[in-house]
């Protein structure tokens, strides 16, 4: 299933590769900022996205704190034909006892989208809610929106959503951002994104929206070699008659099309002038080998630091080395040496910075694993000068199906380790498919009510897109006595009112056709 690709930020930001996706987590961490300040965490700046590669459309943020833990500690779930409900629940240790922090609840569709995020904190002996994320999705598994909210003490209020578009293909064509003033969205950017008939992003166009209509702010175009690599990308700005150049990549790549570097150039008096640039080296294998950081000064390159790895049999990475340009000759700044098992899973880390004369131990890492490459512990150490010390740990346990279900973190004291905190894990499969409130993500009927009625009753029904709807209602005799809805209709919630009027009493049916999607239900009227 495909996971929507949304850029959120500048749109001279750029993922770390021209092919690769950049993620970005628009999440505030456990005890992030206040609900309602709307701020995105984790996101990256342009100053460190920008070094290479083709701006794409970055992820939206599906991925909740929970997700994204059981991703690093090598994690699964298990999911029921209609979905997962998923619990964490955050403890502190306290003088001698566990006490209730957080809980963070997600539901996962039967394809593992992420359907909600609910946090809770635990305030005067209950639970409380937090944030909440809801988000929905397309057949093709492409999500169309995401929505945060925050508890204003007795209801979710908005505070700002992301809406997305797709062509037939699944490939993204918009992006919308807008935020909620109380009583109304309001639109504040969009990006859009054009492909060439083989896929490839040919443009991304930023505009903001001044109140009535969208205005040009920045776009980049990209062109491709005769082999279909990216070659070039441009940066332009409006400067409201024009696009004006801003800067530009360009890409090299060996014969095995392996890029191996990129120069960037600003836009200066009509001309292109060099700026900074990487270059990359490969060993037989195809692992990257180095990086060289480059700046372009008084007309000619100076390199500005290098970074150096090394690799076992398995293709985990043995070392890795920077050093920087002074004085005309490279200068060791820090290394870090890498062990790892017969699976290629690293298992200790040891950072080093030079002294000048020799390399000075900073801090050690240790991880273990099970038998089915679960990470079971993580453990911290650092350097006092004479040996290691213990710092911190982190022990994962997980459940017959490899779903996490506990971790413990701890400090060191004294002489042994002293609680801190822990996660608790509970997954519990869905019986039905949950529905975002007032964006279903399946089609519905419900029994209406009042039942048996006299003389009218409501009926409700869901609909998780736009289509052409019947509901009609018919005697015992199948003949048509009533038209509730009948023309095209909008996704979400809706409710109609049947009056059965002058109707005898007796038993009737009402059947919905919207699309593919047929039901039919009983009722009953009572004199």
């Amino acid at each position: 299933m495909k996971k929507i690709l949304l850029l959120a930020g500048l749109i001279l930001a750029v993922a770390t590769s021209f092919g690769g996706v950049q993620f970005q987590k628009f999440l505030p961490k456990k005890g992030g900022e206040a609900p309602g300040s709307g701020q995105l965490s984790n996101v990256q700046t342009p100053e460190n996205l920008v070094r290479h590669g083709a701006m794409i459309p970055g992820q939206m943020p599906i991925e909740s704190d929970l997700r994204h833990r059981f991703r690093q500690i090598h994690s699964k779930t298990t999911n029921s034909s209609d979905g997962q409900l998923v619990i964490e629940l955050i403890q502190q240790w306290i003088d001698t006892g566990w006490v209730n922090s957080m809980k963070d609840s997600v539901i996962l569709d039967a394809n593992e989208n992420e359907l909600s995020y609910t946090s809770e904190q635990w305030l005067d002996s209950t639970w409380q809610n937090y944030v909440q994320y809801l988000s929905t999705y397309d057949a093709g598994g492409n999500q169309t929106s995401y929505l945060y909210q925050y508890w204003g003490g007795d209801a979710w209020v908005n505070s700002f959503e992301y809406l997305a578009t797709y062509n037939a293909r699944g490939e993204q064509t918009s992006f919308l951002n807008q935020t909620w003033d109380g009583v109304e969205w309001l639109i504040t950017y969009h990006y859009l994104y054009t492909f060439d008939s083989l896929g490839r992003a040919t443009s991304f166009l930023y505009q903001p929206w001044n109140g009535s209509d969208w205005v040009n702010g920045s776009q980049v175009l990209f062109q491709y070699d005769a082999g279909g690599l990216p070659s070039h990308r441009v940066e332009q700005l409006w400067n409201d008659t024009v696009w004006v150049n801003s800067s530009q990549f360009l890409y090299s790549y060996d014969a095995g099309g392996r890029e191996t570097g990129y120069i960037n150039q600003t836009w200066h008096d009509s001309v292109w002038d060099n700026n900074y640039g990487e270059d990359y080296t490969y060993d037989a294998q195809g692992h990257k080998t180095s990086d060289l950081w480059k700046n372009w000064t008084d007309s000619t390159w100076i390199g500005e630091s290098l970074e150096t790895d090394t690799y076992d049999a398995t293709g985990s990475t043995t070392s890795y080395l920077l050093q920087t340009y002074s004085d005309s000759q490279w200068v060791n700044v820090r290394q870090e040496l890498y062990t790892n098992e017969s699976h290629g899973w690293r298992t200790g880390q040891i950072r080093q910075t030079w002294t000048g004369s020799a390399w000075l131990n900073g801090d050690q890492q240790m991880w273990t694993y099970d038998a089915q490459g679960h990470q079971t512990s993580y453990t911290a150490l650092f350097w006092d000068g004479i040996a290691w010390q213990n710092n911190s740990r982190q022990d994962f346990t997980f459940d017959l199906q490899g779903n996490l279900t506990e971790e413990l973190d701890r400090s060191w004291g004294d002489t042994d380790w002293v609680n801190v905190e822990r996660y608790l894990y509970a997954y519990q499969p869905l019986t039905a498919a949950y529905d975002r409130p007032g964006i279903p993500v399946q089609y519905g009927l419900s029994d209406n009510y009042p039942n048996p009625f006299n003389p009218a009753t409501s009926i409700v029904f869901t609909l998780p897109k736009v289509g052409i709807v019947r509901l009609n209602v018919y005697d015992v005799l199948g003949r048509e006595v009533a038209t509730l809805v009948s023309g095209r209709t909008g996704p979400g919630r809706h409710m109609v009112t049947w009056n059965a009027g002058n109707m005898p009493s007796g038993v009737y049916f009402y059947r919905i056709i919207a699309g593919d999607f047929v039901q039919t239900k009983r009722m009953m009227v009572i004199r």
